[in-house]
């Protein structure tokens, strides 16, 4: 069963996403970061509509301009999981402006947090950005698809002893925007939001 969730007026950013800080079985986490102007930025992939991705591919080049960030997170509690390695995350987010860039590889995610972060949460910062940050994928079932309007992103993530984190640029919005979240059983997806933290 799939279920859209929407909550405009969430208030509410996780305190940190370090290694064993922000875990969930059931839940893979989405929140609004900042808006900013940037200079040409390396990034894990540029984003076509149309595609899916099942490979971290190689460092690409964003041109200058001006950028809203989203930042999806998981990480598994394998103590919990009787055994089991890792829980498998699956969901579709649609943003109301297109995607232009996915940064999922460690260190591209690494030097993006001091440009997107959100001030309110505590992320990871060099030298301990290490391979954890990865949307990793390893498993033949893990894969990005973006739809034909560029807008919807899809995704299945299959999260061992670590967390996979992947930030997702749009273009520009220029007040805070809600966006629609669906997540399957396995990997339903929460949303976070605070207004006043959004660079606009």
């Amino acid at each position: 069963m799939v279920q859209a969730i929407e909550a405009p007026d969430a208030n509410i950013y996780p305190d940190a996403v370090l290694f064993g800080s922000f875990e969930s079985n059931t839940t893979a986490f989405l929140w609004q970061e900042k808006t900013a102007t940037v200079g040409d930025l390396g990034v894990s992939r540029l984003v076509t509509g149309g595609e899916t991705y099942t490979t971290p591919g190689t460092l690409q080049t964003l041109s200058a301009g001006t950028y809203s960030s989203y930042f999806l997170h998981m990480e598994s509690d394998v103590a919990t999981l009787g055994g089991a390695q890792g829980q498998t995350y699956t969901g579709s987010i649609t943003f109301n402006r297109e995607i232009v860039a996915l940064i999922y590889n460690k260190q591209e995610n690494c030097d993006t947090h001091s440009i997107f972060g959100a001030d309110v949460v505590n992320y990871p910062t060099p030298p301990n950005c290490g391979p954890t940050q990865n949307f990793d994928f390893a498993n033949a079932s893990n894969w990005i698809s973006i739809a034909a309007d560029g807008k919807t992103l899809s995704f299945s993530q299959y999260t061992p002893h670590d967390m996979d984190q992947v930030r997702i640029l749009t273009t520009a919005v220029p007040i805070p925007a809600a966006a629609w979240l669906f997540g399957s059983a396995l990997g339903l997806v929460g949303w976070f939001r605070r207004r006043n933290a959004i660079r606009c």
